[in-house]
């Protein structure tokens, strides 16, 4: 059992303010997570192909991700997306948007046709 109490816990953050106040991804307090405010095409820093990623979910907005060869993924407010390291993506908001990033936990696997 632990000794926290009800004055233990933070206070709420507003993720969009923080967003919306920063030019570039901001810390939130307290976590390894990240906020971004999305006004105009921004590339995703997602690490190389020898990293894990990056997940983002979008909490306000309309976002498109940009991927390679003509592919895009449409990112409404709740929904979630992993991008491999190693993957180009950029982000392009049909309207500003706000979205929250974190690394990866899942290890990136070659596809078998890449294994020598």
């Amino acid at each position: 059992m632990s000794d926290a109490g009800p004055a233990d816990v933070g206070q709420p953050i507003d993720l969009g303010s923080l967003a919306r106040g920063a030019d570039g991804a901001v810390p939130v307090p307290g976590t390894a997570l990240r906020v971004l405010g999305v006004r105009r095409r921004t590339p995703v820093d997602a690490g190389g192909a020898d990293t894990a990623g990056v997940w983002m979910a979008l909490l306000d907005g309309h976002l498109l991700v940009d991927l390679p060869f003509g592919d895009f993924r449409e990112l409404l407010p709740g929904q979630a997306l992993e991008i491999p390291g190693g993957v180009e993506a950029t982000l392009d908001p049909v309207e500003p948007s706000v979205v929250l990033i974190g690394r990866s936990d899942r290890a990136r696997t070659a596809p078998a046709s890449d294994v020598s």
